[in-house]
């Protein structure tokens, strides 16, 4: 079982382009790692500009020939582009937009204008026929100093 997240980047205008993480979204590991590897805006940026991922720090990496995954040598993101699949980045137009995407996500995590990293407990409430978010509730949560 996943512990699914979103990862935003806030921009001046108030929007927020951000991208689907699959792996370990709770802030004692994602939000851990992201102050640690990715706390500078240009990083950020790096990282959202990939699209959607499995997980943004591991040594495992998509073979686009076959779709398993192998190990490599260093430290970064495993993207889904990498076994060849179009998943960028979306843009929200503010915060209650980001929120009421729906990839199953339990947090949302913003890289604010003042360069620090904000996480977000994400609760959903459907549709009847659960084809549409109705409602999102949200409440700010601690990312620990480590892990």
């Amino acid at each position: 079982m996943s512990t699914r997240a979103r990862i935003g980047i806030l921009k001046d205008d108030a929007s927020i382009e951000s991208v689907y993480h699959h792996f370990d979204g709770y802030p004692e590991w994602l939000g851990v790692i992201l102050n640690e590897q990715y706390n500078k805006r240009n990083k950020v940026k790096e990282l959202i500009k990939g699209g959607d991922m499995s997980c943004c720090w591991t040594t495992r990496r998509w073979n686009k020939e076959g779709g398993r995954d192998i190990e490599v040598s260093f430290n970064g993101a495993n993207y889904y582009s990498y076994r060849n699949e179009d998943a960028p980045s979306k843009i929200s137009k503010n915060f209650d937009e980001y929120m009421m995407i729906d990839c199953g996500q339990e947090f949302a995590y913003i890289y604010t204008l003042e360069n620090k990293w904000e996480a977000h407990q994400v609760y959903k409430k459907f549709s009847e026929d659960y084809t549409k978010v109705v409602h999102t509730n949200t409440r700010p949560v601690e990312i620990p100093i480590d892990k």
